[in-house]
C-alpha cells in the first residue's frame, strides 16, 4: 500500500537502449543473410565472418549503428566526449525454428548491440539479472505477488525489425527457442573505447588507442 507523500527512486539501473528504425534495402539484407554459418556452443549458428560491418555493402548501416552507439555512450551514460567508442567485431546470428541462444555475456567489450533484420519472429532477447544482484541478495528465494522492475530476475525485449538494442556488455542475456517458422536473423556487435581513462589525482590514468 502506497504511503501518503512517499517517493520511490531507482538506483543502479542498467539502461537498455532501443533505437529508431533504420530500414535496409533488399540487396543489403541478402548480403547479410548469405554468409557462411557454423554451429556454436550457445545453441544457434553464427557467421564465420566476425567483421561483417567492414564490408562495403554495410557502410551506411555501420554509420547508423555508430551514431546509436555514440548517443548511448555519451548522452545516455554521460561518458565524457574525450573518450571515443568504436565497433570492434560484428557477426550474424541465425536461429532456425527450435534453435536458441544460451545465457552469456560479451567479454572484452564495453557496450554490445544487436540489430534485427529479415522476417518477423516472436523470439525475444531476454536479459537476466545476476544472482548476486537480486533485490535481497542471492541468499534469499522469496515469492512475490507480481513481478516488477525491482524484484524481476529477467526482462524480455521483442525483436523489433530494423532497430538496434544496446546494453552494457556485462549484462547477461539469452534467446529462447525460436517457435516461429521464420528464421531469426540478427547482427551482433561489440565495442571498445580509446582515449584517457581515470583521474590524474588518483594516479590511475590509462591511455588506450585503437588497435584496428
Amino acid at each position: 500500500m502506497k504511503q501518503n507523500n512517499s517517493i520511490i527512486e531507482t538506483i543502479f539501473g542498467v539502461p537498455v537502449y532501443i533505437s529508431e528504425k533504420f530500414n535496409l534495402n533488399k540487396e543489403t539484407i541478402n548480403f547479410l543473410k548469405n554468409h557462411e554459418y557454423k554451429h556454436n556452443s550457445l545453441g544457434n549458428r553464427m557467421s564465420t565472418n566476425r567483421n561483417v560491418l567492414e564490408a562495403k555493402e554495410c557502410k551506411v548501416l555501420k554509420q547508423f549503428l555508430q551514431r546509436q552507439l555514440d548517443y548511448y555512450f555519451h548522452e545516455v551514460c554521460d561518458v565524457v566526449d574525450e573518450l571515443e567508442i568504436y565497433i570492434t567485431e560484428s557477426w550474424i546470428n541465425m536461429n532456425s525454428q527450435g534453435q536458441m541462444h544460451d545465457m552469456h555475456i560479451h567479454p572484452n567489450s564495453i557496450i554490445s548491440g544487436v540489430y534485427y533484420f529479415g522476417e518477423k519472429t516472436d523470439c525475444p532477447i531476454s536479459y537476466i539479472r545476476p544472482y548476486y544482484d537480486l533485490l535481497f541478495g542471492s541468499a534469499f528465494d522469496l515469492s512475490y505477488k507480481q513481478s516488477n522492475k525491482y524484484n524481476t530476475i529477467s526482462d524480455d525485449f521483442n525483436n523489433l525489425l530494423h532497430k538496434t538494442i544496446l546494453s552494457p556488455s556485462k549484462t547477461q542475456h539469452a534467446v529462447p527457442p525460436n517457435e516461429s517458422q521464420n528464421t531469426r536473423y540478427s547482427l551482433a556487435y561489440n565495442s571498445f573505447v580509446k582515449g584517457a581513462f581515470g583521474q590524474p589525482k588518483s594516479a590511475n590514468v590509462l591511455y588506450l588507442s585503437s588497435v584496428l
